[in-house]
């Protein structure tokens, strides 16, 4: 049974980020990627999944990470996210 008088860690509050909050046009999508994330398969041309890849970070994945200079930074981009959104905003209360 968890021990409710001890503070929880960080890493019991968070979970990892899905590709749609940080690409999230739905007009962008292309034929790697679908509304659950990018796909491989055994016929996946890898020097196009390569270069859209590329695209996705260099265009959308980065661009926004490089905005995010402060806790409330992050609270304003990703807080309305649901589950991860209110899972973050509590580890940022949890840490101060």
């Amino acid at each position: 049974m968890k021990d409710v008088t001890k503070k929880p860690q960080i890493y019991d509050s968070i979970i990892y980020q899905r590709e749609n909050s940080y690409v999230s046009d739905k007009n962008n999508m292309h034929s790697f990627r679908n509304k659950n994330g990018y796909l491989l398969e055994n016929h996946t041309d890898m020097t196009d999944f390569y270069k859209e890849l590329k695209s996705d970070f260099e265009n959308f994945i980065l661009p926004k990470l490089e905005k995010l200079n402060s806790l409330q930074d992050c609270i304003d981009n990703f807080g309305s996210i649901p589950f991860f959104g209110e899972r973050l905003i509590n580890a940022i209360k949890i840490k101060k």
